[in-house]
């Protein structure tokens, strides 16, 4: 649902009313990508996060693109910012027991989507915006290009990367309780 130009008028004048329309409008959207960005556990914070960016920066909305386009953008580059904040804080971090690699998916019986939404977030950054936009927000290879300011042909060539990842990690044995030497109770 593409808001209004009077709507997007008043948000970018600061009326809190537009933001609960944008918000309403946009709010699963923008939470599921959120989601599939930077996980479950950080969603919530983000997406919050994304409308008062949106909220503090609309006049920088120039209508060259849709309003969701835009949207899709700053909740896209607030997303890739927290997950570089997120990665250069535990690569300072002190080193982790060899036990804490398999991670907790490893030890405990998940079910498909969970695996799913596990592998995603294994991908690259830049992998993982272009697969999400395409497979679970149904972009076309253009709206994705112009979300991500780039060229179509790197819009496929990302997808097929990233696609082919998934196939790999799918493919993969999976450590399973048995293998670890822990016997089910």
């Amino acid at each position: 649902m593409e808001l209004d130009a009077k709507v997007i008028a008043r948000l970018c004048a600061g009326d809190i009313g537009a933001l609960e329309d944008c918000y309403r409008a946009h709010g699963p959207r923008v939470q599921r990508l959120c989601r599939r960005l930077v996980g479950r556990d950080q969603a919530d914070d983000a997406a919050q996060e994304v409308f008062v960016k949106v909220f503090e920066n609309c006049a920088k909305f120039n209508a060259k693109s849709s309003f969701s386009t835009w949207l899709y953008r700053v909740t896209l580059n607030h997303c890739l910012k927290r997950l570089e904040r997120e990665r250069r804080r535990r690569s300072f971090s002190l080193p982790h027991s060899q036990t804490s690699d398999w991670g907790e998916a490893g030890l405990r019986a998940v079910d498909d989507r969970d695996q799913v939404e596990h592998w995603i977030s294994t991908l690259n950054p830049e992998h993982r915006a272009v697969l999400v936009l395409r497979e679970i927000e149904g972009l076309d290879y253009q709206q994705i290009a112009d979300v991500l300011d780039l060229p179509v042909g790197t819009v496929m060539s990302r997808l097929h990367r990233a696609r082919t990842k998934l196939i790999e990690l799918e493919r993969a044995p999976r450590v399973r309780a048995t293998d670890l030497g822990v016997i089910p109770t």
